[in-house]
């Protein structure tokens, strides 16, 4: 009997375990962000646990046992904010605004560089003081080609939008051949700011508005002169300029909005087209010459230095903001600038735009002042063909270039133009 009571006896349970015990089902939205706060955990100074579910065991709660594993809180980081790059003036002065945004800076070396020419940076963030959560995390990726090797370093630049405002601890890793490359890993602390401000380097947002108003200054100064000189009332050729400045400015942010057809909702952040300044500007010349019974071709020729002189100054805003650059070049020509998202070695078209512009104001200068062109505006219209012309050339050194066909027909054009022009207007005066 004691035998059989023996064998029938079940052996004791090892204290503290429970018919449930183990890891408990994961929800979706965790199962996503383990790998976030996987590599997370890699770079946080305080070395915290990765957190574990804290429900216990149904079965131990139900006879009242505590479970084994102690509760542990959600995976949080801290960044001191005095570490941190502080907001600059006008950061700070458009705080305030939404939405705001992440920009994050992956640095690459290409010195002796023997990789792939296609790389994608992976960048994972985490809010500071947080938990790890869907609102509070990101994972981007970045795609970086036509990497050349001993072509300085590319600054690849995430503008991620985030719901959450503060201090932000994001990784970059670059991705080979499908594979992360963790020790090229970078970590950087930023703030969230206001998203249209929010750039890497090699973008100022200031140097555009900047350097365009001051082109229009210089332009309506020499309009103002010329035509004052000729006879006609300062004020006149001021106001019909401020109002062609104005309704230049429309239309360059009408034109890129058709260029690259976005809606008019965008209208503020689809950036500008000289094209459509250049129209807008000229539309306002031609009603205002009329309203003041100002001949036509005077009012043009005497405007030209001007409007190439504007030209000239404004366009290295262009290079400066990171707006109509030019194609990656390992060129000894080609200067390091941005295209708002990758920052390397560029033909720097904008710089050799400007120059271009500037020729054609000296050609102007002189005609107007050494030749008597009797009204007729070839001035004007031999220099705004000149500079078309010229445009196409470079049209192939940036990244959004045109078609040959276009190019060629657009010249062929050109070159038309200025033949009948210079055979109407100019050559008659000469005689």
């Amino acid at each position: 009997m004691s035998q059989k009571r023996k064998s029938t006896r079940r052996s004791p349970k090892p204290a503290g375990r429970s018919p449930q015990s183990g890891p408990q089902k994961q929800d979706q939205n965790a199962a996503a962000w383990a790998e976030v706060r996987r590599k997370l955990e890699q770079i946080d100074a305080s070395k915290r646990a990765q957190p574990a579910l804290s429900s216990k065991p149904r079965a131990a709660a139900a006879r009242g046992q505590k479970s084994s594993r102690p509760p542990q809180a959600p995976f949080r980081i801290h960044v001191d904010p005095e570490s941190v790059r502080p907001l600059s003036t006008l950061e700070r002065a458009v705080d305030g605004l939404d939405p705001q945004s992440v920009a994050v800076t992956y640095w690459l070396d290409t010195a002796g560089w023997a990789g792939s020419r296609r790389v994608t940076v992976r960048f994972r963030g985490l809010l500071s003081d947080a938990d790890a959560n869907e609102s509070n995390t990101f994972v981007r990726d970045e795609v970086v080609e036509d990497i050349e090797p001993d072509t300085g370093r590319i600054a690849v630049t995430l503008r991620h939008k985030v719901a959450q405002r503060g201090i932000w601890r994001v990784r970059a890793t670059p991705v080979m051949d499908g594979v992360e490359q963790p020790e090229r890993s970078q970590l950087s602390d930023v703030r969230t700011r206001y998203h249209l401000i929010a750039f890497g380097p090699g973008v100022n947002v200031l140097s555009w508005p900047l350097l365009v108003g001051l082109g229009a200054l210089f332009a309506l100064v020499l309009q103002v002169l010329f035509l004052a000189a000729g006879g006609w009332p300062w004020w006149q050729p001021f106001l019909i300029a401020s109002i062609g400045i104005l309704v230049g400015i429309v239309g360059a942010r009408l034109w890129a909005l058709a260029l690259h057809r976005k809606p008019l909702r965008q209208f503020m952040s689809a950036g500008a087209c000289i094209q459509g300044f250049i129209v807008g500007a000229v539309l306002v010349m031609l009603l205002g010459s009329l309203v003041f019974q100002i001949p036509l071709g005077v009012y043009f020729d005497l405007s030209a230095p001007g409007i190439f002189l504007g030209l000239a100054v404004g366009r290295p805003g262009c290079f400066l903001t990171g707006c109509c650059y030019g194609r990656p070049s390992a060129a000894k020509w080609a200067l390091w600038s941005s295209d708002r998202r990758e920052g390397r070695r560029r033909y720097p078209v904008q710089l050799v735009e400007a120059a271009m512009a500037l020729f054609i104001t000296i050609l102007a200068f002189v005609a107007v002042l050494a030749f008597d062109t009797a009204g007729t505006g070839a001035v004007f219209v031999i220099g705004m063909l000149l500079y078309i012309i010229g445009r196409q050339f470079l049209f192939p050194l940036r990244k959004e270039s045109r078609t040959a066909r276009g190019r060629l027909l657009t010249i062929l054009v050109s070159v038309a133009g200025i033949l009948l022009t210079v055979g109407y207007a100019v050559l008659p005066n000469l005689a």
